[in-house]
C-alpha cells in the first residue's frame, strides 16, 4: 500500500493573503475619525483580521481606548501600546504619527474594512483547504466523517463572516421583523411553530411523536397541502434534513405509511429530503458546530432531529445542556429551522408534565426552545393530548387528538380538539345546560387536579373570545365577579334556532 502523500508534496507553499496598504491605511483613519473607528467596530473587525501582529496590537489598543469612550490619538495609542510592553514592536510614537499622514481618505475606512476582512477570510480558506486535503489524503479516517469534517471547516469560514454580517443597529434589527409572516404551523396569533425559533415535540416513548414530524415534514416539503391538526403549514421549497437516530427502520416504515413513493409528485417532494441514519459523526453537544456543517452538507433549510437524546449524551448535565442549546442556536442563526422530538423520563409515577422545569433534562434544552409541544397518553394507544408547554404567542389547545396507527396519520378527535377557543370550549358551553364559569372551564379542560392561574386566566380568555365571536352570552353574577361571596359570572351557549342543537 502506497503511504499517504505529505501535505507539502500535495499543495505548493503560497505567501499567505494579505494587504498592507489597506491596513495601514485604516489604521491611519481610525487615529483621525471616530467614523472609522465606528465602521471597524460596527463591521466585527476583529485583532486576527490583521495580518501583521504589529498592526493587530494597534487596533487592539484603539478598541480598548474607544470602549472605554477615551479619545484616540497617537499619543493615548502609544500609552496603550506602552502598558501592553509592544510599542516598540508597533514602531513607536512615530511609526503611529506616520500611519495618521499617510492616510489617503478617512472617509473610505469601509472600503479598506472590506479588504482587510476578505483576505482574512482567504488565509483561513487556505488554511481550512489545508486541513481538507489532510483529511482526504488520510487513510485512517472514514470518508463520510471527512466530508462533514470538511463541511465543518468550510462553514468556520462562511461562519467567521457571518457572525459578523450579523451585527446590526437597532432599527435595521426591528425592522427586519415581520410578525404577520412568522408563522410556519398556526396562525400569526395562535403559532405551534414561527420562524427562527425551534419546535419541540416531547412526551414518553410510543406516544407517537415521529408520527406527527413526519406529517409535518409532508406538508413543508408540499407532498400534503391540507391544514395538520386545523392549522396550515407554510411549505418550504429548500431541503429538509433528518436526523434519524432513534429506529430509523422504524421511522421510515411509519413514513411510508403515509406516503407513496412511486407517486411521481410525492417523489418529487421526497427528494429533498435528506435523512442521515443512526448517530452524528460526533455528540452535537460536544461539538456544537456539527449541527449547522450536517445542514450544509444538506444543503437543508430545516432539520428535524430524531430524537435528541442520540443527538447528545448526559441531557441532565447542565453542561450537555448548554452544549445542545448553543448547537440550536448556531443552526437557527445561520437561516436553518428546527424540529427536535425529546424523550420524557420514563421515571416521576408516570406524572404528566405541567411545565417545562417537569420535562427531562437541563433546563437550558426547552429553555432555548421558541414553541414545546407536549404529546401524553397511553403510549400505543389511539388517543393522545397535545399541550402547549411553551407557546410564542397565544396557546394551541388542548387538543384532543387520534393516532390512525394502520394509515400512520394524526387528526382531532371529534369530541374535541381546536383552538383555544374553538371547539373545546364551546362543546363544553353546550354541553352544560346551567352554564359554566372560569373555574369549571378550567377544571373539564385539565383533567382534575388543583388549578394553577395560567389555567384560570386561559379559560377566562376562552370564555371572552366566544362572547366575543356571539357564540355565547354572558351572565353576571354579582358586584366582585366572584370575590367576597358574590358569585362569579357565568357563560351559556347561543343556540342556533335554525340548526337543530
Amino acid at each position: 500500500m502506497t503511504a499517504p502523500a505529505k501535505l507539502s508534496s500535495i499543495t505548493p507553499l503560497r505567501t499567505p493573503a494579505s494587504n498592507e496598504d489597506a491596513e495601514r491605511a485604516l489604521l491611519g483613519a481610525m487615529l483621525l475619525s471616530r467614523t472609522a473607528i465606528d465602521d471597524a467596530l460596527v463591521g466585527g473587525l476583529e485583532v486576527d483580521d490583521f495580518y501583521s501582529p504589529a498592526r493587530g496590537h494597534i487596533y487592539q489598543a484603539i478598541r480598548r481606548l474607544a470602549g472605554a469612550g477615551e479619545s484616540v490619538d497617537p499619543v493615548t495609542v502609544a500609552d496603550e501600546l506602552t502598558k501592553a510592553g509592544v510599542l516598540d514592536m508597533a514602531g513607536g510614537v512615530a511609526g503611529l504619527i506616520e500611519l495618521q499622514s499617510d492616510t489617503p481618505s478617512t472617509r473610505n475606512a469601509s472600503s479598506y474594512l472590506r479588504i482587510i476582512r476578505d483576505t482574512a477570510r482567504a488565509r483561513r480558506l487556505a488554511a481550512g483547504g489545508a486541513e481538507i486535503i489532510e483529511l482526504a489524503h488520510n487513510q485512517t479516517v472514514d470518508v463520510n466523517e471527512a466530508l462533514v469534517e470538511a463541511a465543518r471547516l468550510i462553514g468556520a469560514v462562511q461562519g467567521s463572516h457571518a457572525d459578523r454580517t450579523r451585527m446590526v443597529d437597532g432599527v435595521t434589527w426591528l425592522q427586519g421583523v415581520d410578525s404577520s409572516g412568522r408563522a410556519l404551523w398556526g396562525t400569526p396569533d395562535r403559532p405551534a411553530w414561527v420562524r427562527g425559533e425551534s419546535l419541540m415535540i416531547t412526551g414518553p416513548p410510543g406516544i407517537g411523536k415521529t408520527t406527527l414530524a413526519h406529517q409535518l415534514v409532508c406538508r413543508l416539503l408540499g407532498i400534503c397541502d391540507d391544514p395538520l391538526l386545523g392549522m396550515p403549514v407554510v411549505p418550504t421549497d429548500r431541503n429538509l434534513l433528518a436526523l434519524s437516530m432513534d429506529r430509523p427502520d422504524q421511522a421510515a416504515a411509519s413514513l411510508r405509511r403515509m406516503v407513496n413513493p412511486t407517486d411521481e409528485a410525492t417523489a418529487a417532494g421526497l427528494r429533498r429530503l435528506r435523512v442521515l441514519r443512526g448517530p452524528p459523526p460526533k455528540d452535537l453537544a460536544r461539538h456544537p458546530d456539527m449541527l449547522a456543517a450536517l445542514a450544509r452538507e444538506a444543503d437543508a433549510g430545516i432539520v428535524l432531529v430524531d430524537s435528541l437524546k442520540d443527538a447528545a449524551i448526559g441531557l441532565t448535565d447542565d453542561e450537555v445542556g448548554a452544549g445542545w442549546n448553543r448547537a440550536a442556536q448556531g443552526l437557527l442563526a445561520s437561516g436553518c429551522e428546527l424540529i427536535v422530538l425529546h424523550h420524557q423520563r420514563k421515571g416521576a409515577g408516570g406524572t404528566k408534565p405541567k411545565s417545562l422545569e417537569d420535562l427531562y433534562g437541563s433546563t437550558w434544552i426547552a429553555a432555548g426552545a421558541g414553541s414545546v409541544l407536549l404529546l401524553w397518553g397511553e403510549p400505543g394507544g389511539p388517543h393522545v393530548q397535545l399541550t402547549h408547554l411553551k407557546q410564542p404567542a397565544e396557546p394551541v389547545g388542548p387538543l384532543r387528538l387520534v393516532h390512525d396507527h394502520l394509515a400512520g396519520t394524526t387528526s382531532l378527535a371529534a369530541d374535541g380538539g381546536g383552538t383555544s377557543s374553538g371547539p373545546d370550549a364551546l362543546r363544553a358551553l353546550q354541553d352544560a345546560p346551567r352554564g359554566l364559569d372560569a373555574h369549571e372551564l378550567a377544571a373539564r379542560s385539565a383533567g382534575g387536579g388543583e388549578l394553577t392561574d395560567a389555567q384560570l386566566k386561559r379559560a377566562r380568555r376562552q370564555l371572552g373570545e366566544l362572547e366575543k365571536s356571539g357564540k355565547a352570552h354572558r351572565q353576571s353574577g354579582g358586584r366582585g365577579g366572584g370575590s367576597g361571596g358574590a358569585a362569579p359570572d357565568r357563560w351559556f351557549a347561543i343556540v342556533d334556532r335554525g340548526e337543530e342543537p
